[in-house]
């Protein structure tokens, strides 16, 4: 995604205002840089745990203590034992098992036998949060209403015009198809905008031709 705004900058020098994307594009990894950049992101955002059971408390509703570097969990126990998850670039906080065994909301938190909760807290909490809370005003809600039609579009240029299948091998070509693609779907949008595809004659229905004789037709 950066990528392709690079270019679309370094070849256009255009540079957008915002981004509008599904749940694909809302990863803490893209939130991070198009915060560097000082852009907008209006994306769903992508969990890097999976979905919650349902009718259990997530992740969220643990709160985090920076400096002391403790989690404290819904029914007020704090937990400060943790460590670094590199691979899936989060902290995993872990609640003593004598501590949830006895807990009342255990049934609505864990569904662990022989261990306490684990909570992985992101390191791309704060963006997650900050998106979140984005996407849930009047502007968010906005930029996401507009994404279908731009889907709508993509699906006609990958589908109808065989974009999804060219088979140029550079990418330089590649764009070329992508143009004429762009081409044609922005001249069916102004034919939509002059009149109606409506032809301007009628086909009559030719009667049979006799038996034994043929017909020469000129293309």
């Amino acid at each position: 995604m950066l990528e392709l705004v690079r270019e679309v900058n370094r070849y256009h020098s255009l540079w957008p205002v915002a981004f509008v994307g599904d749940t694909a594009y809302g990863t803490g990894q893209n939130l991070q840089a198009v915060s560097s950049m000082e852009l907008v992101l209006s994306a769903p955002v992508w969990s890097q745990f999976g979905i919650q059971k349902k009718g259990m408390y997530s992740h969220e509703a643990f709160l985090f203590d920076a400096e002391r570097n403790s989690l404290t969990c819904p029914n007020g126990k704090v937990s400060t034992k943790s460590r670094q998850d590199t691979k899936n670039e989060a902290t995993i906080f872990t609640f003593a098992k004598k501590v949830c065994m006895t807990c009342e909301l255990r049934s609505s938190c864990t569904s662990a036998e022989t261990t306490g909760r684990q909570v992985f807290r992101s390191d791309y909490h704060e963006h997650h949060m900050a998106s979140r809370a984005r996407n849930e005003t009047e502007e968010g809600k906005t930029m996401q209403a507009a994404r279908p039609a731009i889907e709508r579009k993509n699906n006609e240029m990958k589908n109808h015009h065989d974009l999804a299948h060219t088979h140029k091998r550079t990418r330089e070509k590649r764009r070329v198809d992508a143009k004429v693609s762009s081409i044609v779907v922005n001249i069916k949008v102004m034919v939509k905008q002059v009149g109606s595809l409506t032809l301007g004659f009628k086909r009559k229905k030719e009667s049979p031709l006799p038996r034994g004789k043929s017909v020469h037709i000129a293309i």
